[in-house]
C-alpha cells in the first residue's frame, strides 16, 4: 500500500494474480476505482472477477483496438481509455505546447530536441 499526497491510500498489485484478489482487497468497501492496464485478455478476466463479487467500484481500463472497448464495457468496465487512439492526440499536444512556448525563440528546433526527453 502506498499513501500518495492527497492521503489517498493506493495498491498495486497483478490484478491477474489469483493470491492478490484472495487477499479480500475489494472486501474492505473501501476501493473506489479500479485501474486494469494489462493485456487484453487479462483485463477481461480481472473484470469480470471483479463483478462477479459484486463491489460497486468504478473500473477503468485500457485498450488497443476499437473492438476491444465494447468488449470490456460489456464485461462492466465503466471508463475505457484507446491507447492507440489517444497515443496521436497526446503527441500532437505534447508537440504544439512545446513549439508554441518556442515560437518566439529563434532556435525553435533546438527546443523541440531539448523537450524530446520529456
Amino acid at each position: 500500500c502506498i499513501r500518495d499526497r492527497d492521503g489517498k491510500v493506493v495498491i498495486q498489485g497483478d490484478a491477474g494474480d489469483y493470491d492478490f484478489w484472495q487477499r479480500g482487497v475489494l472486501e474492505t468497501g473501501q476501493v473506489k476505482l479500479v485501474l486494469l492496464t494489462m493485456s487484453h485478455p487479462a483485463n477481461m478476466a480481472a473484470a469480470m472477477r471483479i463483478n462477479n463479487k459484486s463491489h460497486s467500484c468504478t473500473l477503468a481500463a485500457t485498450s488497443r483496438y476499437d473492438d476491444e472497448v465494447q468488449e470490456l464495457k460489456d464485461v462492466g468496465v465503466n471508463l475505457v481509455f484507446n491507447v492507440f487512439a489517444e497515443a496521436g492526440t497526446g503527441f500532437s499536444d505534447h508537440v504544439c505546447s512545446i513549439y508554441d512556448k518556442s515560437i518566439d525563440n529563434t532556435d525553435t528546433k533546438t527546443d523541440l530536441e531539448k523537450s524530446s526527453a520529456l
